[in-house]
């Protein structure tokens, strides 16, 4: 394993798929986090409801939510649930049939989902838009988490290098 929080993430997958199982395959995210505080042989209740503060904001947050909802997003992404809006979960055909005895999460739901992770995208795009401003030509990548560069009269310029006038 990479690190802690991906094998977290991974021992969570198996687990959200078994509550899911428990609970009938039709729940919220709420739900599953309490048949997980309940019925977890895997994360204690302790380790579930701890907190912590952000050294940036000083905001209270629960860490274990968050690689719950990373979790969740893989099992997603990989087809094991489907979602309408994000927070009522259903398990699909391929959750509701899956072995869990068999379960790898590395092998049946990471090989499938990092792929499609939105914020594990390449840094260098191919372009995908072109806006003509005058003579000079903008190249603009679709992802917010890119840097978007422009080109002016051939020469390639970083956005934080470059000051512009007007809406961009």
């Amino acid at each position: 394993m990479a690190n802690r929080q991906i094998e977290i993430e991974n021992k969570a997958m198996k687990e959200i798929l078994i509550a899911m199982h428990n609970l009938g395959g039709q729940v919220t995210r709420k739900q599953v986090l309490q048949e997980l505080r309940d019925n977890s042989d895997v994360f204690s209740e302790k380790e579930i409801d701890a907190t912590r503060t952000s050294k940036k904001s000083g905001k209270i947050y629960h860490p274990f939510q968050w690689k719950f909802n990373f979790a969740v997003k893989h099992l997603i992404l990989a087809g094991f649930i489907d979602t309408a809006n994000g927070h009522d979960l259903e398990l699909s055909k391929r959750g509701r049939n899956v072995d869990i005895n068999k379960f790898d999460a590395d092998k049946d739901v990471r090989s499938i989902s990092e792929a499609k992770f939105p914020h594990h995208k390449a840094k260098n795009e191919v372009v995908t838009e072109k806006i003509e401003i005058g003579f000079n030509v903008a190249y603009l990548s679709p992802c917010c988490h890119a840097d978007v560069v422009f080109i002016f009269s051939g020469k390639s310029y970083n956005k934080s290098r470059l000051r512009l006038r007007g809406d961009f």
